[in-house]
């Protein structure tokens, strides 16, 4: 069973601060001789803020089809089958219609 830590107030406030100045798990874990996860959890229950670079992490990846975000010219002149946009939208069109099947 492991050892438990005793958390003191100087640790905690290592934890915000260095939390404060966007270091990452792991440096704080090893200025703290402890592992990052038991840092993390530790964080959560201090309710220290998330820094952006938690946030990014955590965004929901975009869901717009590549062809919506690939709009072209109506009026201009056809696309070959081998570029990106009309590429992208055979193979989307092409993962649908197996999905169906």
């Amino acid at each position: 069973m492991p050892t438990p830590i005793a958390w003191t107030a100087e640790k905690d406030q290592f934890i915000r601060a260095s939390r404060a100045e966007s270091r990452t798990w792991d440096a704080i874990a090893e200025g703290l001789g402890i592992s990052r996860t038991v840092v993390i959890r530790r964080s959560v229950i201090l309710r220290v803020p998330a820094t952006a670079l938690d946030i990014r992490r955590r965004r929901v990846p975009d869901e717009t089809p590549t062809w919506q975000k690939l709009r072209h010219d109506a009026g201009s002149e056809p696309l070959p089958a081998w570029h990106p946009i009309a590429a992208a939208v055979l193979m989307e069109a092409t993962a649908m219609v197996e999905e169906v099947v």
